[in-house]
């Protein structure tokens, strides 16, 4: 298993790679994680709700959160 400090540490060279990027150069673009799990929570608390109401639209939801 990986330790936590050296997962963050992966994670911060990683964001620095991504974001050194030159001006025209069309690159990845850099996402926060924190960014990454507001999306996961705001389609989990959708995906909730429709269970609870019996909308039928969690699937919908998670095929279109994987895409």
């Amino acid at each position: 298993m990986v330790e936590h400090g050296s997962l963050w540490a992966a994670l911060q060279e990683r964001s620095m790679l991504c974001s050194v990027q030159a001006s025209g150069d069309p690159g990845p673009t850099y996402i926060p994680p924190q960014a990454i799990a507001i999306g996961a929570a705001v389609i989990a608390v959708n995906a909730a709700v429709s269970v609870w109401l019996q909308l039928g639209l969690h699937w919908q939801l998670a095929i279109g959160a994987v895409r």
